[in-house]
């Protein structure tokens, strides 16, 4: 396939047909940086032996325009540009000046989910640990009247077997709520402690020291770690 002249008079180029311009690949580069040469399309019929050839003053062949705009591009744009997923390139740290400050904002957010993630698992393991407390709470008052069902009875031979039952009866309600983590809190002897004790009197006794506990009105109970109620006791203080 041989082109044909235009016969156009305003080009001394018998292939200038007057409507299509010369490309100018630094020009084209300078006004479209980011053209992609390799989505274009060789013209049909460029590539054939008999097309005009530059060296006999017909207009270059496409293909050739290509080369020369590939070979107008940067090298740092065409070797191994450093861009991320979208095409773009990444910012340096080290030259952004908002980046130092980004990087604190996103430690402490990162130190702020952690401690709320601890925070919400302390307080799942707390719930889980203490559940049964307000049950356990509501239960103390009926050990309460075992205790001074006990400590009021008759010593009659008649209310022995009387006797006897209420004691077990207590034994096995404190047995069963050991099982869960109940203890008694306050003893007889041992010195006043204001965490665990609470004290109603303070008088002299004959048997104990100052400080000592000389009398227990009502007993102390601690759920695991955790004080329920403290012991009602009265504090000795001799002199």
């Amino acid at each position: 396939m041989v082109r044909k002249p235009y016969n156009n008079p305003y080009s001394n180029d018998p292939f200038d047909d007057g409507v299509s311009p010369v490309i100018d690949p630094a020009a084209v580069y300078q006004a479209d940086p980011e053209i992609n040469f390799d989505n274009v399309k060789q013209a049909p019929g460029l590539d054939q032996p008999d097309a005009a050839p530059a060296a006999q003053g017909g207009r270059e062949p496409d293909n050739a325009v290509l080369e020369k705009l590939r070979r107008a591009r940067p090298e740092s744009e065409t070797a191994n540009p450093a861009a991320d997923g979208q095409g773009q390139r990444s910012p340096d740290p080290g030259q952004c000046p908002h980046c130092a400050e980004a990087e604190k904002a996103r430690l402490m957010a990162l130190a702020d989910l952690e401690n709320a993630r601890k925070r919400l698992a302390r307080e799942k393991e707390d719930f889980v640990k203490f559940a049964g407390e307000s049950i356990v709470a509501d239960i103390l008052p009926a050990l309460d009247n075992l205790d001074l069902a006990l400590a009021y009875a008759p010593e009659g031979k008649e209310c022995q077997n009387f006797v006897v039952g209420v004691d077990m009866t207590r034994k096995l309600l404190l047995d069963a709520l050991s099982r869960h983590g109940l203890e008694e809190v306050g003893e007889l002897g041992e010195p006043f402690d204001p965490a665990k004790h609470e004290a109603v009197e303070m008088l002299p006794h004959p048997d104990y020291e100052t400080g000592q506990v000389c009398g227990l009105m009502n007993k102390g109970y601690r759920l695991k770690d955790r004080l329920i109620r403290p012991a009602k006791v009265k504090v000795c203080k001799n002199g």
